[in-house]
């Protein structure tokens, strides 16, 4: 398994679309959140917005478990 490496810590890379086919919503959610902010860490800002932007997509806002906190975290993250 590859990794994303960000200054002192690494995340490893999951096959692509790992939680697309088997996460929650939630899941999904956090997921691309983090990728996005290895990215935007790394100063891959087009890669970061995609993952934003993918994360975005995903959340089930209508869901009563939603995790408004990791949304809010992407849209603070989006600008």
């Amino acid at each position: 398994m590859d990794a994303v490496h960000n200054g002192c810590y690494c995340l490893p890379r999951l096959p692509d679309g790992y939680f697309d086919r088997h996460g929650t919503a939630n899941e999904r959610l956090k997921a691309h959140y983090l990728l996005g902010c290895v990215y935007r860490d790394q100063n891959e800002a087009p890669h970061a917005l995609q993952c934003y932007q993918d994360a975005i997509e995903v959340a089930d806002t209508l869901s009563p478990d939603c995790d408004y906190q990791t949304l809010l975290a992407v849209y603070e993250g989006y600008i």
